[in-house]
């Protein structure tokens, strides 16, 4: 029994030697990798920043095209109101025209018969 606990005790000592070499390795490579994940975060913080700088350069040219693509809405809205004010204008001709020209927008009446074009 004695010289199984003699071989526990040399076992266990093996096994606190493993430890301490496994320690020693884990405190090299995490002193090597700290600084490459330091360099990473970085790189990270960088690409995010370049990112954004991309985006800063084409906001002018996005708000360019917001506002060209609100005067054209706006423009067809005015279009669309004015039409609708010519139509009310021309709502009686509209009626009256409307079974001889085979049109059933009587938007487009309105417009047509604006234009002269019937």
């Amino acid at each position: 029994m004695r010289s199984n606990i003699s071989n526990i005790n040399q076992e266990l000592a093996k096994i606190q030697a493993s430890m301490s070499t496994i320690n020693i390795s884990f405190n090299t490579i995490d002193s090597k990798f700290s600084g490459l994940l330091q360099d990473i975060s970085k790189k990270q913080s960088e690409q995010e920043d370049l990112e954004k700088l991309r985006h800063l350069r084409e906001l002018p040219q996005k708000i360019r095209d917001a506002l060209v693509d609100f005067e054209t809405k706006k423009q067809a809205f005015t279009s669309f109101k004015t039409l609708l004010k010519e139509y009310s204008l021309y709502k009686d001709l509209v009626e009256k025209y409307k079974s001889t020209v085979q049109i059933t927008s009587p938007f487009l009446v309105a417009f047509i018969l604006k234009y002269q074009m019937i």
